[in-house]
């Protein structure tokens, strides 16, 4: 199990730049993963999620969502229900990587999100780890 999580976390970095996945995110800023940072959904109306701004504010430290991989989409469209379309969500440091999951944010045996990890991909680790 140790040599996994390692693997899990083998890509994460403290970085400031935009959302990749992997990176741990400092920025309280993002781009709205919904849109994709125009502001607006596809039929030409203020986006759902950012409210038009092309921006969403999210408290760091944050990662890019394991569930919809920082799409903001869900099934069928609809909003990612992990980050609410946002594309990030905010975590705890410490971190380790999901037992159950293996960092994918998905629950090993159906459709929905993991419950150990709410779909981040990562839980808080113990400081002694």
């Amino acid at each position: 199990m140790a040599g996994y999580v390692a693997k899990v976390l083998n890509g994460f970095s403290k970085d400031k730049r935009g959302p990749s996945i992997g990176n741990i995110l400092y920025g309280e800023s993002h781009q709205c993963a919904f849109c994709r940072g125009t502001g607006m959904n596809r039929k030409d109306a203020k986006c759902p999620v950012c409210g038009g701004s092309g921006h969403n504010e999210v408290h760091p430290p944050a990662l890019t969502c394991a569930y919809c991989r920082g799409d903001g989409h869900g099934v069928a469209a609809l909003t990612c229900p992990v980050c609410r379309g946002k594309g990030v969500v905010s975590v705890k440091e410490p971190l380790k990587g999901c037992p159950r999951c293996g960092g994918t944010g998905r629950n090993p045996i159906g459709r929905l999100y993991c419950m150990t990890c709410e779909g981040k991909g990562v839980v808080g680790a113990r400081k002694s780890e």
